[in-house]
């Protein structure tokens, strides 16, 4: 059976296996911006393992420069509930577009 949602059936199994061995830093955020989950990409890139950045937020994770960009882009994701894309040069200089 599938939804909308998973179109190809796949269980949530599969998918958390995918996220958690991506190269990049990928994460879960609750309403209030504070981490719900987060890749062994972040924990490399944040040094703090995952179950000592439960409930914190990015600003108290990631350099203030990265959060100056990253912050604004989540909250936008989490405000508007659309999928925020960007591409690494944009993210750099701080641009984004909400996907339609």
């Amino acid at each position: 059976m599938t939804s909308d949602s998973n179109p190809y059936g796949l269980s949530c199994e599969t998918l958390f296996a995918v996220v958690e061995n991506l190269p990049y830093a990928t994460g879960l955020f609750g309403p209030d911006l504070s981490y719900i989950y987060y890749n062994q990409a972040g924990e490399v890139m944040s040094g703090i393992p995952l179950n000592q950045a439960l409930g914190r937020k990015p600003n108290d994770l990631l350099p203030q420069q990265l959060c100056d960009t990253f912050v604004p882009l989540v909250q936008l994701a989490i405000d508007s509930k659309l999928s925020v894309k960007r591409h690494s040069s944009e993210f750099r200089r701080g641009y984004y577009h909400p996907s339609p």
